[in-house]
């Protein structure tokens, strides 16, 4: 019913950050759990050598370095999450070392690093991680003024329009439904009961059918054209057919509009513009690869 536009929201721009490969390398990990092996060793063999590690040791098992670089960047990972620098995270943060580098020292022994699945998997993780590396920086260094985000801003306070609404609705599979859910309405039976027992809208179902306040700008037109002809509380008396399904459209209430000052979502706009400059980046690059 109300499907956000990036160039209609503030906070919507920023849902796009990721590259899409996070879950492309998950149906990768999937498959090669469930895969059978084709180039299992005949037999056991010893661990491949493991190359010395790059700058000072943590520690060492079964005399393999545990680079501190590694160790530095399992801490920050935490305290960026809120954690506390304390001995026992330490301890904690050196424990999945050691646990993770013994299951992988087995793992080496037993030849599963030398499966195909394995090495399919182990370079997907290499590209995931470096794409994600390039983006991060990229965002980073991209050049926006105070000027380009104040100038953003403005655009998206206008698109989002005048007023706001909140609705209940009823999304329904076909028409003939949605008039047998407006006739069920108008004997008696309210539209929460109706939402709870009828909508495809598993959000708003479980409210009753009530959305979030939205503004004019997140409305698909024929749902906008509805409701700013509706008062408070009145029920649009035919179905209305959007992308999503069939309609059927009650009025809640509605306000005028106010946006987020612009302080507040400073920080946003400038990822959100940022990631606009990757992205055209990203297609440069894109278009200049060549791809047989």
């Amino acid at each position: 019913m109300w499907t956000p536009h990036p160039s209609r929201a503030l906070i919507p721009l920023l849902l796009g950050l990721s590259v899409g490969l996070a879950p492309s390398l998950g149906n990768a990990q999937t498959r090669a759990r469930q895969a059978t092996p084709k180039e299992a060793p005949a037999a056991p063999a010893a661990p491949a050598a493991t190359p010395a590690a790059a700058g000072p040791t943590a520690f060492r098992v079964n005399g393999e370095a545990q680079p501190q670089a590694r160790f530095d960047l399992l801490l920050r990972e935490q305290l960026e999450r809120g954690a506390t620098d304390t001995p026992e995270l330490r301890a904690r943060i050196r424990e999945v070392m050691v646990t993770q580098s013994v299951m992988a020292q087995e793992a080496a022994r037993v030849g599963i690093d030398r499966q195909s699945d394995t090495r399919a998997l182990l370079e997907l993780n290499r590209q995931n991680t470096l794409a994600q590396l390039w983006q991060q920086q990229q965002i980073r260094e991209a050049q926006v003024s105070d000027a380009d985000i104040a100038a953003e801003y403005q655009r998206q306070v206008q698109a989002m329009g005048k007023e706001e609404f909140r609705i209940r609705h009823v999304l329904l599979a076909d028409e003939a439904t949605a008039r047998q859910t407006i006739e069920r309405f108008q004997k008696g039976t309210g539209i929460a009961t109706l939402a709870a027992e009828l909508s495809r809208d598993p959000v708003s179902r479980e409210r009753g059918g009530l959305s979030d306040w939205l503004p004019e700008g997140r409305l698909t037109p024929e749902v906008l054209k509805v409701v700013q002809s509706l008062n408070k509380g009145q029920l649009h008396s035919t179905p209305v057919q959007t992308p999503t399904g069939w309609q059927v459209l009650m009025l809640e209430d509605k306000r005028p509009f106010a946006a987020a000052p612009l302080d507040n979502v400073k920080a946003q706009i400038r990822n959100a513009l940022a990631l606009q400059i990757v992205q055209g980046k990203l297609k440069t690059l894109r278009d200049a690869a060549k791809v047989e």
